[in-house]
């Protein structure tokens, strides 16, 4: 049975930085994130424009990161745009 959100263990924000990172530079992923996407959405959008199952996990990663820890969300595509 699964847990509510709030109470499963949370991946760091270290783990969720370091698989999001190939996604900061791409200014299409941040917009479709910060559009409102879900993780899963954004991946399976990414996935079928590029093909590149590499790149819509890694932003995926980049939409948990904003979901989950917003504040570094901020301040690391702060330093991006």
């Amino acid at each position: 049975m699964q847990q509510p959100r709030d109470q499963q263990s949370k991946r760091s924000v270290v783990e969720i930085v370091a698989r999001a990172t190939p996604a900061l530079g791409d200014t299409y992923i941040r917009e479709l994130i910060n559009s409102g996407s879900s993780p899963s959405a954004v991946y399976e959008i990414i996935l079928q424009m590029t093909n590149d199952d590499t790149k819509a996990k890694a932003a995926r990663w980049l939409a948990i990161l904003k979901r989950d820890y917003e504040q570094e969300y901020e301040k690391m595509t702060k330093c991006r745009s």
